[in-house]
């Protein structure tokens, strides 16, 4: 949104030195915010909301939602889609 004058501005998160979010209430609220860069290593994996589940098949491959990987859908977006998770697992 090339930060669109101000409304896609992003905001440290408190105990994540490189974390940067449009939203600061979206972490750490006890719901996974499944998307970049929520659910990052930087952020924490929303501040602990999201669990990084191994995927059978893609020995590097942690994500939320094992139900996104190999459902014909593609989830274009990390860690779904990345070469670790077989670009979502082929979808």
């Amino acid at each position: 949104c090339g930060w669109d004058g101000g409304d896609c501005q992003r905001n440290p998160v408190d105990g994540y030195s490189n974390c940067l979010v449009h939203d600061l209430s979206e972490i750490e609220n006890k719901v996974c915010k499944d998307e970049s860069p929520y659910n990052t290593e930087v952020c924490g994996w929303d501040g602990g909301d999201c669990q990084r589940n191994p995927v059978d098949g893609y020995s590097n491959c942690l994500v939320h939602d094992l139900s996104e990987i190999e459902n014909k859908v593609c989830k274009d977006e990390s860690p779904y889609n990345t070469e670790v998770c077989g670009w979502d697992g082929g979808d």
